[in-house]
C-alpha cells in the first residue's frame, strides 16, 4: 500500500507514536509518507537544526517526512496557539497537494482538529479514504483546560468535528469512553475503532545499570520514599492539588519529583517556594532515557488529572510507560484509567481534588515493604504485555489499513 500519514506533531517532537506507526507500516513493505510542521513542541521555538521554510524533506527509518511551516507558539495565548494551529493546516492544505504523491488511504492523527482540514482536501485531491485517530476529544478538551471559555465559539467546533468524523472512512479512537461520546454524538458505531495507546518499549521495557543513575550531588533521594511525576504540567493535570497533598507529608521521609513543562509550571513552582516546600523537586523536560534515571530510583510514579467528565474517558499515555517500566502507580483520576490499574493490580486510585486522600495514598505506598511495592510493578508488566504491548496494538492497525483500503478499492 501507498500511505500517507498526517500529524502537525512528528519526532524529533515527543509524539513518538506516530513514528513508530508509519516506521512499522513501512517495515512492512509499504511506502509511507508523512506530512508534519517544523517540530516546535512544547516550547513553541524551533528546534536546533531546522529553519522554517517553504518545505523541507528528510528520511527517517525508511519513511519519508515533510516539514511545512507553521508559527511555532506553546504559551499561555489562545490567540497565538490558535495560529499556531490554524498555520499548518493551511500550509497542509495549500503546499501538500503539490508534493504528496497519491497514495491508498491516509492517516489523521487529531490534536488539533483543524488537522481536519487538510485531511478533507487531501482526501478529496488525492481521492483517498482517511483514517481518524482522536487523542483528545474536542470541543471538551478545550472547554476542560479553559482554553476556549466562549460557547459559540465551542459549538462551532463541534459542528466542525462532525462534520470531519462524517467524512472519514474509520475513526480510532483511545478508550472505551471516547467511543460512546461519539456514538452519542450520531457516529455510527461500525465506524468507531478503540486502539489504546502504546509506549515506546525501546526506552520503557529497558533498566538502567546503578551506576548510571544520577541524582543530586549528596544522592539524598536514595534514603527517602520517591515519587515520580513525568509529563504535561497544565490545567489538565490539576497539580495544584499535588501541592497541597505535599503539605501534609514529612519532607524528611517522602520527596516528589515533578518532570516537564506546561502552561501551570511557573505558578506552582512559585506556590512551592512561597510555602517553602522541602519535599517537591521540579525539573525541566528531559530525554526518555535521562528521564529513565528517576523511573529508576522511583518507588512509584503518578498519574494525575483534575475532576472532569472528559478526564473520566481519558487514557494518559504514560499510564502504559508506567505499567511497562513496572513500578507502582498511584493514579489520582476517575473513569477508565482507575479502572485499568484497578484491574491490573498495579496501584492505588486515589479521588481527584482531595489532597488528604493523595496524601494518605503516598504514605501508605512508603511503608508497604518493597515485595508488596515490586508485586505491584510486576502486575503492571504482566497486564501491558497481554493487552497493551506494541505489537498487539500494531497488528491491530494494519488489520484495519488492510480493512478500509479493501472496502474503499
Amino acid at each position: 500500500m501507498k500511505i500517507t500519514i498526517l500529524s502537525q506533531w512528528y519526532p524529533p517532537e515527543t509524539e513518538i507514536r506516530i513514528h513508530i506507526l508509519a516506521k512499522y507500516l513501512a517495515s512492512k513493505g509499504n511506502s509511507v509518507v508523512s506530512i508534519t510542521g517544523f517540530p516546535n513542541y512544547p516550547k513553541g521555538k524551533i528546534f536546533s537544526g531546522y529553519k522554517i521554510k517553504l518545505h523541507m524533506w528528510e528520511e527517517m527509518d525508511k519513511v519519508k517526512v515533510l516539514r511545512l511551516p507553521l508559527y511555532p507558539s506553546h504559551d499561555n495565548s489562545a490567540i497565538k496557539r490558535i495560529i499556531n494551529y490554524l498555520s499548518f493546516a493551511l500550509s497542509a492544505s495549500v503546499i501538500s497537494p503539490f508534493f504528496v504523491p497519491m497514495a491508498d488511504i491516509m492517516w489523521v492523527y487529531h490534536p488539533p482538529l483543524t488537522i481536519g482540514l487538510p485531511a478533507l482536501v487531501l482526501s478529496r485531491i488525492k481521492h483517498m479514504p482517511f483514517i481518524y485517530e482522536i487523542q483528545d476529544m474536542w470541543p471538551e478538551t478545550l472547554r476542560a483546560t479553559g482554553m476556549i471559555k466562549n460557547n459559540n465559539l465551542l459549538n462551532l467546533i463541534a459542528f466542525a468535528a462532525k462534520h470531519i468524523y462524517s467524512k472519514a472512512a474509520a475513526i480510532v479512537v483511545i478508550s472505551d469512553g471516547f467511543k460512546q461520546n461519539l456514538i452519542d454524538k450520531g457516529v455510527p458505531e461500525d465506524k468507531i475503532y478503540v486502539i489504546p495507546n502504546w509506549t515506546d518499549e525501546k526506552i520503557y521495557k529497558k533498566q538502567l545499570s546503578n551506576e548510571n543513575i544520577i541524582l543530586n550531588e549528596n544522592n539524598e533521594a536514595y534514603h527517602k520514599f520517591i515519587l515520580v511525576y513525568a509529563g504535561n504540567i497544565g490545567k489538565a493535570q490539576g497539580l495544584d492539588n499535588l501541592i497541597e497533598a505535599a503539605k501534609l507529608i514529612p519532607s524528611d521521609e517522602i520527596i516528589i519529583y515533578l518532570i516537564g513543562e506546561g502552561l501551570e509550571k511557573k505558578q506552582l513552582v512559585e506556590k512551592v517556594k512561597n510555602e517553602n516546600l522541602q519535599n517537591i523537586i521540579f525539573l525541566d523536560k528531559m530525554s526518555p532515557n535521562d528521564i529513565l534515571k528517576y523511573y529508576q530510583i522511583a518507588d512509584a510514579l503518578l498519574i494525575h488529572l483534575q475532576r472532569d467528565p472528559l478526564f473520566s474517558i481519558t487514557i494518559p499515555g504514560k499510564t502504559f510507560s508506567y505499567m511497562a517500566y513496572g513500578k507502582p502507580i498511584i493514579c489520582v483520576a476517575e473513569g477508565e484509567v482507575t479502572r485499568i490499574i484497578d484491574e491490573a493490580s498495579c496501584g492505588v486510585v486515589v479521588r481527584p481534588s482531595d489532597p488528604e486522600d493523595l496524601a494518605k495514598a503516598i504514605l501508605r505506598l512508603s511503608k508497604m515493604s518493597i515485595d508488596e511495592r515490586k508485586s505491584m510493578g510486576e502486575n503492571g508488566i504482566r497486564f501491558y504485555d497481554q493487552k497493551y504491548s506494541q505489537q498487539v496494538l500494531l497488528d491491530r492497525y494494519e488489520m484495519l489499513f488492510n480493512k478500509v483500503n479493501s472496502e474503499f478499492h
